[in-house]
């Protein structure tokens, strides 16, 4: 706000872009300064400050309609084609006696698509909305944190997925994604060594009180041998030749609480990997 007081209660100013004109209109009306960035008809930043005596109030709110996000390989070849829909983020900050900030992120719409032709699920993540929660958003994100003035911190975090999702999987994918993550971990690795390395990539992480209900989906998977690396095992090639799964319902970290949890990154990792891993298998056998 102290950088627009030269401003006029309403100014518009039109930008050029590389896809056309970005219009920012900045209105100021008493103690409330409002900055609206408006790249498209599709989406829009918008930052509105509220200064009363010593308290402020800061929040910076930020839309897109539909975003396209494309993985390549090191060919390069598409991999996978994410699509986003209404994706909603808003970040808030309070200053006073008493500090407070959080952020949200909601979206109404996602999909992941396998851009291989010889696939056999085109579509590999797919959401199914539930009637009676259809207008709810398909991923919600709450993050906050209070400082008091002693300088006490309470973070809360929370995540919410009301709806089903369909994972359909064809083997190919699977080695595809696994070259590229390790050509991904190879080329981060090698930026830097020693211990710098090894503490920067593995903090430690504190939990008051972590507590899920379970993530429900549905699960496909093709196998397809004739992709398979030379250096997977005999035991895992006939586990995978077995595999046939059509649309199975499957329910993952259901009723999991965590109560003064304090290690790396890597161990609360490994420990989140086997307990999916422990859920998917439990409910395969049955």
């Amino acid at each position: 706000p102290d950088a627009l007081r030269g401003l006029n209660r309403t100014s518009r100013q039109l930008l050029p872009t590389r896809s056309g004109v970005c219009e920012v209109i900045v209105q100021r009306a008493g103690r409330v300064t409002q900055v609206l960035v408006v790249p498209s008809d599709a989406s829009h930043l918008m930052f509105t400050g509220v200064q009363d005596g010593s308290c402020v109030d800061n929040h910076l709110s930020f839309f897109v309609d539909t975003l396209f996000l494309s993985v390549l390989d090191e060919r390069p070849e598409e991999v996978l084609l994410v699509t986003v829909e209404s994706l909603q983020v808003d970040w808030q900050e309070a200053i006073g006696p008493q500090r407070a900030q959080g952020i949200r992120l909601a979206l109404q719409g996602l999909q992941v698509d396998d851009m291989s032709l010889m696939t056999h699920y085109p579509v590999i993540l797919m959401v199914n909305r539930r009637k009676a929660s259809v207008t709810k958003p398909v991923l919600a994100v709450d993050a906050t944190e209070s400082k008091s003035e002693y300088g006490q911190s309470v973070p809360f975090a929370f995540l919410g997925a009301p709806h089903s999702l369909h994972l359909q999987v064809h083997e190919p994918l699977i080695w595809r994604l696994h070259r590229l993550a390790n050509a991904l971990s190879s080329e981060l690795g090698g930026e830097q060594s020693g211990a710098v390395q090894v503490a920067r990539a593995d903090p430690t992480l504190a939990v008051g009180i972590m507590q899920t209900s379970g993530f429900a989906m549905r699960l496909s998977f093709r196998a397809e041998p004739a992709t398979r690396p030379s250096s997977l095992g005999r035991l895992m090639k006939a586990y995978l030749n077995l595999v046939s799964i059509e649309g199975l319902p499957l329910t993952v970290l259901k009723d999991w609480r965590v109560e003064g949890l304090s290690m790396r990154r890597s161990r609360f990792s490994s420990a989140l990997q086997q307990r999916i891993v422990r859920d998917v298998l439990g409910q395969l056998v049955n």
